[in-house]
């Protein structure tokens, strides 16, 4: 997906690649990155007492909420920068949920696997239910069932996955939709009119299920339908920006657009404990998320420059290990702890979430390494 950058003293524009292969925006890749981040230090309060510290309470309690929900935005907007001619038929809606489901499947179920001795005392204790749970979850179906001990069930993040092979569904119907509304003049006007129209959705289905809907924390963040709102506005923004993307910013103005961006993140962070529950499970974060992706997209800044750097882009790139890794490693480093603490002997919580940090990238290489052992093993067979 490569767009490339054009550097210039005042000014930069993001440039096509000339063999027309599916789009790229470096200092998004960098931006996955800070987005993976979030939701590692959300999940850091499975150690110890981490999830009781002021800190954590004040500053990282909504991070795990905020990275998913920008997370559906962004692969809405990286999809739009695609150029799709595909029939709008069932074999070809289909087969495009297949290639995007196996870009994924191997590290899915290979972490399915690893997860399973952390919770081996439920597996003897509930053989059947177990199985059960695990059939939905290889089957990338757990995000349809409201149960929490399905939906979060073994290596819990993978419900993203689920509904996210759902979005997959709409990907040709949506580039047919903004081919159609291309042809139009007014394209770009359509557009914020549809932005406008979705995020007010958002609010009023977050309005409406929260005050009749008990179980809003799965109805409102989980449920594959209600993300389809994120993925949408996050398509239409990225069409958008492919409209709007020969518009040149002078760097320092695209700074001060990006120092805000990053105020918005923040902001969200410390208004997380005060917004009501159905309203911070995805819909507050629409609005803020469509303009920090915008303005972080447009690669004009200080702040894209820095997420455009070798290393924040080859973070990025590797954004959905990282996401499938580090919780089985986090739940690996919270039962040692606990064992140590158990046996009187000294463990730091801090320590353990550095070691969780570092083996969650560590691990990657590795994984890649047995990924390629085992297609030369296969190719002899």
């Amino acid at each position: 997906m490569p767009i490339e950058f054009e550097r210039k003293k005042y000014e930069l524009k993001p440039m096509l690649r000339e063999n027309n292969k599916p789009k790229q925006i470096l200092s998004l890749q960098g931006f996955r990155a800070i987005l993976f981040l979030l939701i590692f230090v959300f999940h850091t309060s499975m150690i110890g007492n981490v999830s009781e510290s002021t800190l954590y309470r004040a500053l990282c309690k909504g991070g795990g909420t905020e990275g998913v929900a920008f997370f559906f935005i962004l692969s809405g907007f990286v999809e739009a920068l695609h150029s799709r001619k595909e029939a709008l038929n069932l074999k070809n809606v289909l087969q495009i949920c297949v290639r995007k489901a196996k870009r994924f499947y191997t590290v899915h179920i290979f972490f399915l696997l690893v997860t399973i001795p952390t919770m081996i005392y439920m597996v003897l204790t509930e053989p059947a239910y177990s199985f059960i749970k695990f059939v939905l979850n290889a089957l990338l179906l757990q995000s349809w069932f409201p149960d929490e001990q399905i939906w979060l069930s073994y290596n819990s993040v993978t419900w993203f996955l689920s509904t996210l092979v759902f979005l997959c569904l709409f990907i040709i119907p949506l580039h047919h939709v903004c081919s159609y509304v291309e042809q139009k003049t007014s394209a770009v006007k359509i557009y914020a009119a549809l932005l406008a129209a979705d995020c007010l959705m958002t609010f009023a289905v977050a309005f409406l299920l929260g005050s009749r809907c008990k179980n809003v924390n799965y109805y409102l963040y989980a449920f594959p339908p209600i993300r389809l709102l994120d993925y949408f506005s996050g398509f239409v923004l990225g069409r958008t920006f492919v409209l709007q993307q020969n518009n040149k910013t002078k760097i320092s103005a695209a700074t001060y657009w990006e120092v805000v961006a990053v105020g918005v993140m923040v902001l969200y962070l410390l208004l997380f404990p005060y917004v009501p529950v159905p309203f911070v499970r995805a819909a507050i974060y629409q609005p803020g998320a469509a303009f920090v992706i915008y303005v972080i997209a447009a690669g004009a800044g200080k702040i894209s420059r820095f997420l455009s750097n070798p290393l924040m882009v080859k973070l990025g790139e590797g954004s959905l290990y990282y996401m499938m890794s580090h919780q089985v490693i986090i739940r690996y480093c919270s039962l040692i702890h606990k064992q140590l603490i158990k046996r009187e002997i000294t463990s730091c919580e801090i320590v353990w979430i550095i070691i969780a940090f570092a083996s969650t990238l560590i691990s990657r290489p590795i994984y890649e390494g047995l990924c390629l052992k085992f297609q030369r093993i296969k190719s002899l067979i």
